[in-house]
C-alpha cells in the first residue's frame, strides 16, 4: 500500500514516513497539491494524507479534483492545526475527504485511521 503525504512539512513527513514504513506501508511525498495530483496518477497512491493548508489550491477544490476530475476512490485524511479554521476542514469533508486528524497527534492514531479507511475501501 502506498500512502501519499502532502504538504505536511519535512519534520512531520519524516516522522510519519518512519512510522508508516515500520507498519509495512510505502510512502510517497508531495510538497503541494499540484505535485500530489501528479503523484496520485503516476505512482498509484492508495491513500492521501494532506494538510488542510495545502498550497496551489483551495482545500475543497483540491479534494474535488481528486474525487471528480481524477475519478479516484483514494481515501483522503486531512491534517489540521488545533487552532485551525473548522470551516476549512468542513469544506474538505463536504468536498469528499473521508476523515481528519488534529495536529499534534500520535502517529499510532494516524496508522489506525489509515488501516480503518483501507479496510472499508476493500470490504464495502
Amino acid at each position: 500500500m502506498r500512502i501519499l503525504l502532502c504538504g505536511l512539512g519535512s519534520i512531520l513527513t519524516n516522522a510519519l514516513d518512519y512510522r508508516l514504513r515500520k507498519h509495512g506501508y510505502q510512502t510517497l511525498r508531495a510538497r503541494d497539491a499540484s505535485e500530489a495530483l501528479n503523484r496520485i496518477h503516476a505512482d498509484h497512491a492508495d491513500i492521501l494524507v494532506t494538510s488542510v493548508n495545502v498550497s496551489n489550491y483551495k482545500l475543497s477544490t483540491f479534494v474535488e479534483l481528486v474525487r471528480e476530475d481524477l475519478h479516484s476512490p483514494i481515501p483522503i485524511i486531512l491534517v489540521t492545526e488545533p487552532d485551525g479554521d473548522i470551516e476549512v476542514v468542513l469544506s474538505g469533508i463536504r468536498a469528499g475527504a473521508d476523515d481528519f486528524v488534529t495536529f499534534p497527534f500520535k502517529p499510532a492514531e494516524l496508522v489506525l485511521r489509515i488501516k480503518l479507511l483501507l479496510y472499508r475501501l476493500v470490504n464495502y
